[in-house]
């Protein structure tokens, strides 16, 4: 009995052995056992591995089994790897990984962040079969804040939005919250992003985020409306005037021409619908013209035996007269005036010869005296001329360009030594002079100064950082403070006049 127990043992265990499936196992599944949403900040490394189990058919651990790690879909993954791969936490370096499965078919691979934020899928291929981590990298701590606008104008009582923009230390932008502080809060105030304009002047925005810090500038101004002409950089570019509001409302172009120089010269007349100006008319040659506010032109002034060449127009404060330089010669400038209309020329100063000019008239608000720029043999500088007699009172020898009286007040502005300055008649200088802030400076070459029609305000022109670049600003005649229209940089606006 014992002998037959045993056979049948023996034969049991042959159909058992028989029965057993010998064969390799083949990786074909695959399960993942970390977290399927993991998450870190730029270029760290996480602490835990992402686990995955390398499985047969039957759901058996393979040990040997490959598994392949990628980010899908690949991004440019040779410039700019999203995530980086390794076997330890000391060598995630690669931008796609193959690893090979444990004894009980486990395999364990480190993950480092790239310098990219956002939302990623690591994507893990076991054979036919596929899984994935969401990898989510979040952006670092704020070290830069930049703000939109960065200089604006607005008027008294206006409101608009400063948006401030977070990036970190490699440039992803972050949601971190921001605080605003006012600078000169009588001006403008911000408590959030939306800043409210309460009084003309500069007023500056401060935001700041951790160690993240910028400023935004603000220019609170009159109410008012400008003609200004470009600055052209280059011979081929085209040069317009341009009219438009002080807070840059309403900005269009009137006329645009390819001008042969950037100074036109052009003021308002009383009526506020026209301006004269001076161009060229024919090669070498300026004449007077008109322009109406819808770029309607007509010619005002044009070479005679007498007047070789008309420039620097200004229509007295009433509109009946225009008063300009005459070129009569070889270094001869003389003040000469028409009509409104252009007719009448007569001749204001007295007549220029070798050594003696008069040029540059602004007439005064009665129109019975003349600023003028000359040289004679009583002085040379700025001057201020009766109308009536041509006689001169020199007032300041150090006057350079760009005469303007005020509409309203025994008061001129020019650039003279120094800067912007604002002179009396009786020669008592009553304002700067200004200066331009560093590295930049006034433009009495191409540039013009105009006053607003109550005498408070001038507008004058302003170089910028880089030859060619100009900008127009606003100067408070009883404080001197400066206030930029930097919208105005966009066309090099320079020469500028002040409609009434």
């Amino acid at each position: 009995m014992k002998f037959r127990a045993a056979v049948v043992a023996l034969a049991l265990f042959a159909v058992a052995s028989c029965g057993e499936n010998t064969a390799p196992k083949v990786a074909v599944a695959l399960r993942v056992l970390s977290p399927s949403r993991i998450s870190d900040t730029i270029q760290a490394t996480f602490t835990d591995p992402v686990t995955v189990q390398v499985m047969d058919a039957q759901g058996h651990g393979v040990a040997g089994g490959v598994a392949f790690f990628i980010v899908s879909p690949p991004e440019s993954l040779s410039q700019y790897p999203i995530v980086y791969f390794g076997g330890s936490a000391q060598t995630p370096d690669a931008n796609q990984y193959q690893a090979y499965a444990d004894q009980q078919g486990m395999v364990r691979v480190f993950l480092r962040n790239g310098a990219k934020a956002g939302a990623f899928r690591v994507e893990i291929r076991v054979g036919p079969a596929a899984d994935s981590v969401v990898v989510t990298i979040r952006p670092g701590a704020p070290v830069v804040v930049t703000l939109a606008p960065k200089d604006t104008a607005v008027y008294v009582a206006a409101s608009y939005e400063l948006t401030p923009h977070l990036y970190d230390r490699v440039g992803n932008l972050t949601p971190d919250p921001v605080s605003f502080t006012a600078r000169r809060a009588t001006v403008a105030s911000s408590d959030s992003n939306l800043v409210q304009a309460h009084a003309t002047g500069r007023a500056y925005i401060v935001v700041t985020s951790g160690a993240a810090r910028d400023s935004a500038a603000v220019s609170v101004v009159p109410q008012g409306r400008i003609l200004a002409f470009t600055h052209r950089i280059g011979s081929g570019e085209i040069a317009k005037f341009v009219l438009f509001d002080l807070d840059g409302s309403n900005y269009r172009v009137v006329d645009t021409t390819s001008f042969a120089f950037n100074n036109r010269g052009q003021y308002f007349y009383p009526d506020g619908q026209s301006v004269v100006f001076h161009d060229v008319c024919r090669p070498g040659v300026l004449c007077l013209f008109t322009m109406t506010i819808l770029g309607v032109r007509d010619t005002l002034v044009t070479p005679t035996d007498t007047i070789l060449q008309a420039t620097t127009p200004q229509p007295s404060r009433d509109g009946a007269w225009v008063y300009f330089t005459a070129v009569t010669g070889y270094e001869q400038e003389e003040i000469w005036r028409v009509s409104g209309t252009g007719t009448g020329a007569t001749r204001i100063s007295p007549v220029s010869t070798t050594n003696e000019w008069w040029a540059s008239p602004s007439p005064s608000p009665d129109g019975s005296q003349l600023a003028v720029l000359f040289a004679s043999q009583t002085g040379a500088g700025l001057g201020v001329m009766t109308v009536a007699t041509g006689q001169i009172q020199p007032i300041d020898p150090g006057a350079r360009a760009a005469l303007r009286w005020s509409p309203v007040a025994d008061e001129i502005a020019y650039f003279g030594d120094g800067g912007l300055r604002v002179i009396r008649a009786d020669g008592l200088l009553v304002l700067g002079p200004i200066a331009t802030p560093v590295d930049v400076g006034w433009d009495g070459s191409d540039g013009q100064i105009d006053w607003s029609g109550d005498g408070k305000w001038l507008i004058a022109c302003i170089t910028g950082a880089f030859s060619g670049a100009r900008h127009l600003t606003l100067i408070d005649r009883l404080t001197g403070e400066l206030l930029p229209l930097a919208f105005t940089a966009r066309d090099n606006l320079c020469g500028a006049t002040w409609q009434p």
